[in-house]
Parts: structure tokens; C-alpha cells; sequence
């Protein structure tokens, strides 16, 4: 039956039941004599570590420890590491873990990508500007924030409060209901109002309607209304003043003689003699002897013209546009819809003025469902790896094959003979990638996995083998697993890749740990199974096997 057996090792207290040697001596040990280096088959000398010294049972012989000073170093209560005696040599390359270089000769070093992280002298911090929006969490307090409140009309709250409009409004010129305040009220045009609810009017300028005085000399002011007073106007208030006549200047309210006007003009004469004159009207010239003609018409002067056929008729005198005459670059860049007869369009029953907008939702609204054939439409077919179908048709399968072989170089099969989807590229999957089924994985470099843990046998709802299988023949590897049968972890040097159970070679071996000495069943194989199976008390320093 297996048991617990003690480890004597250094400062361990042994219980012997009896020791044996074939130089006479036996029982509890304290009749042990007859040792002599005749005796001995072989002396005890130094080795490695050790200070030069030999022992052959003749004389007694110190044992030291022969230390470099520089690493280790003996103390009164023994072996010690040197102050400063570890350096980056004594330190293994393995100790640098994620985010640490150095070791094996060089200093151990702290990984940075330096854009979000960065060393400064011998400081670790977050870089100027490294946190990004990705790396913010969901959800920022405003005590994070520099700015986390918001001033309107002088009310302040912070960022997630409430300001009401009764708040806001508070203190202006505000209109009250019977659900109390309403509005506000609002300084129009020539109007002031004042934060203390002051209502007054502007002063009238040329550029703003306001309140005005009228001077007494100009206007006449009667129940508001204001005219323009009998006489109120100068000639020197006037733009123009005066009138010229026949070349002869006048004052407004001054006069010109008869012969004034009539020297040098065109005159008409009668039996009583010069009787008038001759003037010249808009679109008439008269020289000085007497000759009458037309002026030519412009843009700026009335005058005679003629009409060009091509857009004009022009009958006993009366000139219309001629029809079909006027063309798009005749027209001015500008003419308002209230000049046309028709001002207006309807798209699929929406009325709108020439320059509005129809929106697109009006148009679909006004079409009826099912109204619009493919026959209709200038692109009335789909096409899908080379084959074309009409809307409303079906797209197979077989299509959507084609075009993903084309667009991909040929190397995808969708459900060949044997129902498998075969990717002869790269495949990138964003999200999760879940196999229901068996997995098959064919790789030529290693696997790296970021999860912390790995789950085998996933979904099994009872105990169950399980392990890694490192293959090293066609069909079998060298197996590390967990066997059921023993419950214990196991070494199975000849497991087939499709086995569902593993037999052990060897066992692998466990170490347990308390502050009492070892009793009881090993955790792992149990009473029958737990040879082997260490442990370790770590009040006294004592070593049991379960064998």
C-alpha cells in the first residue's frame, strides 16, 4: 500500500529503523566503530565549488565553499548574493517578459510603442497627445473635462443639465401666459428694448427707418400724419433749380423774354411777323437753318429706328415680336416667374414654382406600387459572374461562384462534389470564427494565441481525456495530456492524431504545499494512481514522496 516516505536532506530529522554496513556495525547507531581508511574504498575530495580538501576517515577535513566575493559571499548565517552582485549578465534573457528587453549581458529595458507611451530620462508616461478617442472609455465624468458646463443667456449649467426657457428668459422683457412665460419680446426694426424691459424707438437715419422730428418750415404735422407744407420747399432745397431754355438759364420763379428764347432758332413767321419758334422734342434735332430731323434711337434716347425681320413686324406703323423669334441667348439672366404664362411644373403630381425643389420623396411618393416595368428602366438587368438576369429574377449560387472567382483570381469553390468551400488565398475574419465541426488547420509557421487560456474539449459536461498531440510519424506524436482513468496529467510518447482517450507512458509530477506535514490521498491519481507525487512542508523544510 502506498504511503508518504520521508526525504532526509539537509536539516531534516531522520527516523531510521536500522542501518546496515558490511563493516559490522548495526542497530540505532550508537555503537558505530571499526572505521578506519583502510576501510575505505574511495576518499572524499573536492569538487567543483568546494575548497581544496581531501578525507580519507584518517583525520577530519573542512568542507567550504570556495566563493568568487563578487556574486556570492559568505555570511554569518551562510551563503548570500553579494550587494550589486546581479547584474544584467547574471540575469537569463527569459526573465525580459512582454514589454521588457535585456539580460544575458544587457540591461533590462522597458518596451514603448512611442506614440500613445514614451520614456522620459528614467520616467514612463503617456505621451503628449497619445490617447487617442479609441482609447477613451464609453463614458468621461465632467471632472475630466476642461470645459464641462455651458453658458446660455448668462445661465450657466453643466454638461448632462437642464436649463429651461423660463431660466433663460428670466430678467429679459418676457411675455407671460397663462402657462406662464411664453416668449420673449423682440426688438424689431427701428425698435430698442433693454435688458431692464425698456421698450423705445431708434433715431430715423437715411440707412434706418426710426422716430423723427419735422421741422416747422418744411412740414405740416396734424394727428401724426405729415405733409409737405405750401411753400415749404426752396429752390435751394431743390436738385434742380432753375430751367434753360434756348440756351438762356432761369431760376425757378425768374423769366426769359420772347427774343431771348428766339435768337439764332428755327422761327415760324406770320403776316404780324415772327410769331415762334421751332423746339426741338424728345427724338427731334432742328438746326439753325430751319432743318427738322429725326434722332436715332438707343437704349438711353427715344429716336427713329428700324426693325430687324428677322425678330420683328411691323405693320401701318404697329411693331410686334415676330413668333418663334426670340431665342434663349435674347433673353435677360434674370426674368421673374410672374412675367410667364406658365410658371410653374408638376413632377408626378407636386406642384413647385419654377426655381423651387421637388423632393425625391415626393416623386416616389406619387408613384404607385408595382407601375415601373423593367422595359421602363434604362438598366433593367443584373449581372453576376458573366451571366445576366433581370430584376426580379434569381441570382444561384453558380453566379455569385463566378464572380467571386473572377474578382479573386479563381481560387474560391463554393459546395464542390464532397459540399466543401475550398479558399486558395488568405482569409481575413474582423469578428469571431466559430467551427461547429472538426478543424482542420495545414500551417507552415507557428500558431500564436493572445488568450490567456485555451479550452480542449469544449462543451463536454463530464470528465473526459484530453491534450496536445506533437506529431512525429504519419498517423501518431508524442502526447501531453490529461487521463481520466488516472486523473492524472500524462506522457503518451505514441498517441494516434484521431485518438479520443491517451494511456500513459509516464506521469507528469506534482508538488503539493502546506505548512503541515504530508497526509492524506495526492490530489492528482489518488490512493492508487499518486506514486511519485512530492510534497513539501513548508514549516519545517520537509520532503515527502507518495510512493
Amino acid at each position: 500500500m502506498a504511503t508518504w516516505k520521508k526525504v532526509i536532506v539537509s536539516g531534516s530529522i531522520a527516523e531510521l529503523k536500522q542501518v546496515t554496513a558490511s563493516g559490522g556495525f548495526s542497530g540505532d547507531g550508537s555503537g558505530l566503530t571499526g572505521i578506519s581508511a583502510d576501510s575505505l574504498a574511495n576518499s572524499l575530495v573536492d569538487g567543483n565549488g568546494i575548497a581544496d580538501f581531501t578525507f580519507n576517515g584518517s583525520a577530519g577535513a573542512t568542507v567550504a565553499l570556495d566563493l568568487n566575493g563578487s556574486t556570492l559571499n559568505l555570511a554569518s548565517a551562510g551563503v548570500k548574493v553579494a550587494d550589486g552582485g546581479i547584474t544584467a549578465t547574471q540575469l537569463a534573457t527569459s526573465v525580459a517578459g512582454a514589454g521588457l528587453a535585456g539580460g544575458g549581458g544587457t540591461v533590462l529595458s522597458v518596451g514603448v510603442d512611442d506614440s500613445s507611451i514614451e520614456i522620459n530620462s528614467d520616467a514612463l508616461r503617456v505621451k503628449a497627445s497619445g490617447v487617442t478617442n479609441a482609447m477613451l472609455g464609453g463614458s468621461i465624468a465632467n471632472a475630466k473635462l476642461a470645459n464641462d458646463g455651458i453658458t446660455i443667456a448668462g445661465v450657466d449649467t453643466s454638461l448632462g443639465g437642464t436649463i429651461t426657457t423660463a431660466t433663460i428668459l428670466a430678467g429679459s422683457s418676457v411675455i407671460s401666459g397663462s402657462g406662464g412665460v411664453v416668449g420673449a419680446l423682440t426688438a424689431g426694426e427701428g425698435i430698442d428694448i433693454a435688458a431692464n424691459g425698456t421698450v423705445s424707438g431708434e433715431d430715423a437715419t437715411t440707412s434706418n427707418k426710426g422716430i423723427a422730428s419735422f421741422h416747422g418750415d418744411n412740414f405740416s404735422v396734424s394727428s401724426g400724419a405729415v405733409i409737405i407744407k405750401n411753400g415749404g420747399v426752396a429752390n435751394a432745397e431743390l436738385a434742380n433749380d432753375g430751367i434753360t431754355i434756348a440756351g438762356v438759364d432761369t431760376s425757378l420763379g425768374g423769366s426769359i423774354t420772347q427774343a431771348e428764347i428766339l435768337v439764332g432758332s428755327a422761327v415760324i413767321s406770320g403776316s404780324g411777323g415772327v410769331v415762334g419758334a421751332l423746339t426741338a422734342g424728345e427724338g427731334i434735332d432742328i438746326a439753325s437753318n430751319g432743318t427738322v430731323s429725326g434722332e436715332d434711337a438707343t437704349t438711353s434716347n427715344k429716336g427713329i429706328a428700324s426693325f430687324d425681320t428677322n425678330h420683328f413686324t411691323v405693320s401701318s406703323g404697329a411693331v410686334t415680336i415676330k413668333g418663334s423669334s426670340i431665342a434663349s441667348g435674347d433673353l435677360a439672366g434674370s426674368i421673374a416667374n410672374a412675367k410667364l404664362a406658365n410658371d410653374g411644373i408638376t413632377i408626378a403630381g407636386a406642384d413647385t414654382s419654377l426655381g423651387g425643389t421637388i423632393t425625391a420623396d415626393a416623386i416616389a411618393g406619387a408613384i404607385s406600387n408595382d407601375t415601373i416595368t423593367n422595359a421602363q428602366l434604362a438598366n433593367e438587368t443584373i449581372t453576376v459572374g458573366g451571366t445576366a438576369t433581370s430584376l426580379g429574377g434569381t441570382v444561384t449560387g453558380a453566379h455569385i461562384a463566378a464572380a467571386l472567382n473572377s474578382n479573386l483570381g479563381g481560387s474560391v469553390t463554393f459546395g464542390d462534389s464532397n459540399d466543401i468551400v475550398t479558399i486558395g488565398n488568405d482569409l481575413i475574419v474582423t469578428g469571431d470564427l466559430t467551427v461547429n465541426g472538426d478543424l482542420t488547420t495545414v500551417a507552415t509557421t507557428n500558431l500564436l494565441v493572445e488568450d490567456k487560456f485555451t479550452t480542449f474539449a469544449s462543451g463536454s459536461t463530464s470528465a473526459t481525456d484530453g491534450g496536445i498531440i506533437v506529431q512525429n510519424s504519419a498517423g501518431a506524436g508524442y502526447a501531453l495530456g490529461y487521463d481520466t482513468a488516472t486523473t492524472r496529467w500524462v506522457l503518451d510518447n505514441n498517441l494516434g492524431i484521431s485518438a479520443t482517450d491517451i494511456a500513459a507512458d509516464a506521469y507528469v509530477g506534482t508538488i503539493q504545499v502546506s505548512t503541515a506535514a504530508a497526509s492524506g490521498n495526492p490530489t492528482y491519481g489518488g490512493s492508487s494512481k499518486g506514486h511519485g507525487t512530492i510534497h513539501v512542508d513548508t514549516n519545517t523544510g520537509d520532503i515527502f514522496i507518495y510512493a
